[in-house]
């Protein structure tokens, strides 16, 4: 007799599990409806056209995040380079920030000013290897492009620091120009420790290394005692004096923070115990970016982890969430597109740390699991779409979303999100290929 009671409440409780999941089901498929509106891949004209009502509310916003949901997808530059141009030639965004070395965008943009060196070249030097493909040219070369036309107008600017040599040349070059041997000999201890760190990195993705973790940190409170030290000097001696031209003033300071928040990534679990914040070191450079500009509005290039505007591996020193800081230094100022997709292939490396040199090839990208944005986003239709995500109110579930970086992709890439909650827009395309590699 207990056997058969149990069985039926049994049955009984599965009957409530099956009910609620439909009804969670028939929520999020009324929740899609009433929040998407389906886009043409065809071409750019077309895009731009089903997507007119989302770019124009974009467009009152100064700082734009534009994500992608893997860093190896050809479809996602396509969409943020559609994007970037029509706010670039219609609606005044004057600045490119990409999730790449700040030292290696001078050198490139120094290119997409005045045409000097050849762009293949450049991008084999000073850009991550996640970065050099066909799409990204595609972009590079649209951005001369739209100088030739309007000289001095669009600019492109690194927020990040995976290779810190070159930026600490250049401050080694600026600093000469002040004419103070003392600060020549700082400048030339920061290029040292740089070296180092660049050297340790790319090691790290080798059989045997050269160094190990120990080295790396106490080159990284080294170099960072080093840096805030010339930092300050440099201050001083530029205080009240215009030795430098008002460019190359803003590009010192914007440098030497650079290397001051590369190190502090090594410094502060030394020295204060606590893990550094990529995604804040990312926001500062784009905060002191747009300062050296006053007024400039700004594309922001980077994964949807970063873009989010809260963290998506909490904990994690490079778990996502320059967004959550964007707006607080940009209040209601900051506006976040992700994208993702169902499945496909995708360039991914097998490097432990990315490099210019890490090599990149396709790979199968999984199909979205069961209980995934994707998915569910999937089953309701069969072409791409965006979604409106402004209402912060709206009471969706969490589902998985992929967050894939530029390792080879897996199952376990999905990750429990509210979508409102991380961004403000996403566009999902069902299936999608590969970036195409030029290394």
């Amino acid at each position: 007799m207990h056997s058969e009671r149990l069985f039926k409440w049994i049955n009984v409780l599965v009957l409530i599990c099956i009910v609620n999941n439909i009804q969670a089901q028939d929520s999020v498929t009324t929740w899609l409806k009433n929040n998407s509106n389906g886009i043409d891949m065809t071409s750019q004209q077309a895009f731009i056209k089903t997507m007119q009502p989302a770019l124009n509310r974009m467009a009152r916003y100064n700082i734009i995040g534009l994500g992608e949901g893997t860093h190896g997808t050809s479809e996602f530059q396509t969409i943020r380079l559609y994007i970037s141009r029509y706010l670039v030639e219609e609606k005044g965004y004057s600045m490119i920030c990409l999730e790449n070395s700040f030292g290696w965008c001078v050198e490139l943009n120094n290119y997409l000013q005045t045409g000097k060196g050849n762009l293949d070249t450049l991008m084999r030097k000073n850009m991550l290897g996640m970065w050099q493909n066909e799409e990204m040219k595609e972009l590079l070369q649209w951005m001369r492009d739209y100088n030739l036309k309007y000289p001095g107008r669009l600019q492109l600017v690194g927020m990040d620091y995976s290779e810190t040599s070159t930026v600490a040349a250049i401050i080694q070059q600026l600093v000469h120009r002040l004419q103070d041997q003392a600060l020549d000999s700082i400048a030339s201890q920061l290029v040292m420790y740089s070296r180092m760190m660049d050297d340790a990195y790319a090691g790290f993705n080798l059989p045997k290394q050269a160094f190990g973790w120990n080295d790396v940190f106490k080159n990284g409170v080294s170099a960072y005692e080093l840096v805030v030290a010339l930092k300050e000097k440099v201050q001083a001696k530029l205080s009240g004096k215009k030795i430098l031209s008002a460019a190359d003033t803003a590009l010192l300071r914007t440098s030497l923070l650079n290397s001051e928040l590369a190190f502090y990534s090594l410094y502060r679990p030394v020295k204060e115990k606590e893990e550094a914040s990529r995604d804040e070191t990312m926001a500062k450079m784009i905060q002191q970016i747009q300062q050296n500009k006053p007024g400039a509005k700004v594309l922001v290039w980077a994964h949807n982890a970063h873009i989010a505007r809260s963290a998506v591996f909490p904990g994690d020193n490079n778990g996502g969430g320059s967004g959550m800081y964007l707006e607080r230094y940009f209040p209601g100022q900051y506006f976040a597109v992700a994208t993702t997709t169902g499945d496909g292939t995708m360039s991914a490396t097998t490097d432990r740390f990315i490099l210019n040199t890490s090599a990149f090839k396709s790979y199968p990208l999984p199909a979205a699991i069961e209980n995934s944005w994707e998915n569910s986003i999937a089953a309701f239709t069969q072409g791409a779409v965006y979604l409106d995500l402004s209402d912060k109110k709206s009471t969706v579930p969490a589902k998985g979303l992929r967050f894939t970086g530029y390792g080879v992709p897996g199952k376990n890439d999905f990750i429990p999100e509210s979508l409102p909650a991380l961004f403000d827009g996403l566009i999902f395309i069902p299936h999608t290929q590969a970036t195409h590699i030029r290394q």
